[in-house]
């Protein structure tokens, strides 16, 4: 075999992991949606059954049923792959990053009622979050907000990071280059979403 006929097999050989590492990553996500489409329906008909669906801790914590599967999934994933050290990464958070957590959730509670009078006086439209009513539970029982705080900051968020940065990137860094992890990371991110 002459050196073009090697580098030609060597090229092959990593297109072929790329392909496989795709579509990897395609069942990555399928599989993580699928676990989280059947937590929504398992725990939708056990709140249903036990005749607490209405009570308002239970609907602020309803949108978090999808990342219940996607903790199941990872899970499993995890035990599966026995190599944890490679999909997750935990570092002491700096003085920074701290900052940032604390921050950022109060911001994003705090943006829209700030938003919502200057776009009135403006004559703009707004968008109307969270019409169901949960939303109306946070805005007129401030009691609540730690519930939503754990379900979506302490539960929700670390379930979906590590499924989509951990499992998913961990295998797609395996293969690709950062651009392609971050782009084809970032597009099955999405399209989970669109779903």
């Amino acid at each position: 075999m002459n050196r073009l006929d090697e580098l030609t097999a060597v090229r092959e050989a990593k297109w072929v992991k790329q392909v496989r590492g795709a579509f990897a990553g395609i069942g990555i996500t399928v599989g993580a949606l699928c676990f989280g489409i059947v937590s929504i329906i398992l725990l939708g008909a056990i709140t249903a059954a036990l005749g607490i669906r209405e009570r308002p801790t239970v609907r602020i914590l309803q949108g978090n049923y999808i990342q219940v599967g996607f903790a199941g999934f990872a899970a499993l994933y995890l035990l599966w792959q026995s190599d944890w050290d490679q999909y997750i990464k935990i570092r002491r958070p700096t003085p920074e990053d701290i900052g940032w957590i604390l921050v950022i959730p109060i911001l994003f509670t705090l943006l829209p009622i700030a938003l919502q009078p200057l776009l009135t006086a403006l004559g703009l439209p707004h968008p109307h979050p969270g019409t169901g009513s949960e939303q109306i539970a946070l805005e007129t029982r401030p009691l609540l907000w730690p519930i939503a705080f754990v379900g979506l900051y302490l539960f929700a968020a670390p379930a979906e990071e590590l499924v989509y940065r951990g499992i998913l990137q961990g295998r797609l860094r395996k293969v690709f280059g950062t651009f392609g992890v971050v782009l084809l990371g970032g597009v099955l991110f999405g399209f989970m979403h669109f779903l």
